[in-house]
């Protein structure tokens, strides 16, 4: 994979992210990212050579306590995906958000908002800054995601690839080149699997990465490629 720039990875296939069985939590394999707490246990499977399977209730990742004091709360990122969602309810993938599900909200946060689309809010509800697909098939089926926030040209652009699209790498879905203020990033646990009104993801999540950096089409479909494979795409 890409490891410029790479913050957070995590991946339940790898023992130095998750030992299955163990429940000291689960850990990055790169960045500085303190070793991050599951809400539940008994989430481990050795489908696809290992994932989490989250049963919408008590399921998620705490990746941080403090997304600010631990390197989060970068106004250019990139979040990229692998995930499989059931098509029941909103399916939290990513969350750093404000303290409570009131004005501001959203910092970054991305969800499935329902089995078609894909939501990502990358600012303070309301102001605009948020990107959005609708992409016809793909609940019950991997799909990889990649989420472009690139702060210094003012862009955002939504990278997707599934087993049912024609196009064999991941391609851009969705994207937002207005100007927005600069994104206000709290004292707040950055969360896989939930968002701060308690809503959780019931489906399955492989490698989750996080980088400090813009990662440009060649780069999204480096790390893409290195994992393809493994969840048939």
């Amino acid at each position: 994979i890409v490891t410029d720039g790479l913050h957070y990875a995590m991946d339940p296939a790898n023992k130095q992210s998750y030992i299955s069985g163990s429940s000291a939590g689960v850990s990055s394999i790169a960045g500085p990212v303190p070793t991050g707490t599951l809400g539940a246990s008994n989430t481990f499977s050795s489908d696809n050579g290992g994932i989490l399977n989250f049963d919408g209730g008590s399921d998620y990742i705490q990746v941080a306590s403090d997304g600010s004091t631990t390197g989060f709360n970068s106004q250019t990122y990139t979040i990229c995906s692998f995930s499989n969602y059931n098509g029941v309810g909103y399916g939290p993938i990513w969350s750093y958000d404000y303290t409570a599900h009131s004005s501001p909200y959203y910092a970054q946060h991305i969800r499935y908002n329902n089995q078609n689309s894909m939501l990502w809010i990358y600012g303070a509800h309301g102001s605009g800054a948020s990107v959005s697909a609708t992409i016809n098939t793909m609940h019950n089926m991997w799909n990889f995601f990649a989420f472009v926030r690139d702060f210094s040209n003012n862009t955002a652009k939504m990278y997707y690839k599934g087993p049912a699209e024609s196009y064999t790498v991941p391609t851009e879905v969705a994207s937002n080149t207005n100007t927005y203020s600069a994104t206000t990033f709290y004292s707040q646990e950055v969360w896989i699997g939930t968002v701060n009104w308690g809503s959780k993801l019931t489906g399955k999540l492989g490698p989750q990465l996080f980088y400090t950096k813009a990662l440009s089409q060649a780069e999204i479909t480096q790390v893409f490629n290195a994992y393809r494979e493994r969840f048939g795409l």
